[in-house]
């Protein structure tokens, strides 16, 4: 249900004015980060973590596709889900929510000497079963360990169980480094549709996060 009070023209265009204020002032804020985003140090990452693409086993590297930057998505698909699955309504249409977006973007991406993919622990023929479905291009492997988990995300590199987030790495010769992580709300950047939704005039409108939201071929 719509809840907004009426105003007057000049009313509203002085509201509308100090709000472009806030605005302006995170626009300045969110360069400030992503200046410091820039500027946070890597770290080697450690070799051996491989992926099921399939017809082969592909490490880390190979993800890159000749590219000398990679931003790996870390999907919530663990094996044998499916709908009847818990993980099915908590998370899995959540990660494909967010790889709805990723298709147009890579386009781009990989134009620009970035390479951005999917990993799930799901084997590949689940993994890819379900970008058939959805039709999508991105890039996903299956087989993601706890282990690469942990190693990406925990800060004593201890195994973890899958959550949704991102990790980002270059390449140089032949070492592969970490430069950035984001997990939660950190990767709400990532989905387009809440930023329209968020100008549009009931908002998200939900009541928990993604409590609306579904396979893009079920609405």
């Amino acid at each position: 249900m719509l809840k907004k009070r009426l105003a007057a023209r000049s009313d509203w265009h002085a509201a509308r004015e100090r709000l472009l204020e806030a605005e302006k002032a995170l626009t300045r804020q969110r360069d400030t980060i992503a200046r410091a985003r820039l500027a946070l140090p890597m770290r080697e990452f450690p070799a051996g973590h491989s992926f099921d693409a399939g017809d082969r086993r592909s490490e880390l590297a190979d993800l890159f596709d000749g590219r000398s930057q990679l931003i790996v998505y870390h999907f919530l698909l663990p094996p044998g889900a499916g709908p009847e699955h818990p993980a099915w309504r908590t998370g899995v249409d959540g990660c494909a929510f967010v790889a709805d977006h990723f298709d147009a973007a890579n386009a781009h991406l990989r134009a620009h000497d970035v390479n951005l993919v999917c990993v799930a622990e799901a084997p590949y023929r689940e993994f890819a079963a379900l970008r058939q479905r959805m039709g999508w291009q991105v890039g996903c492997f299956g087989g993601a360990t706890r282990e690469f988990h942990g190693e990406v995300f925990s800060r004593l590199g201890t195994p973890m169980d899958h959550t949704p987030g991102l990790s980002v790495f270059a390449r140089v010769g032949d070492r592969t480094y970490q430069t950035y992580t984001a997990e939660a709300r950190g990767i709400d950047i990532l989905i387009g549709t809440y930023n329209f939704l968020d100008m549009a005039p009931l908002g998200r409108n939900e009541n928990s996060p993604m409590d609306w939201m579904r396979f893009h071929d079920e609405y």
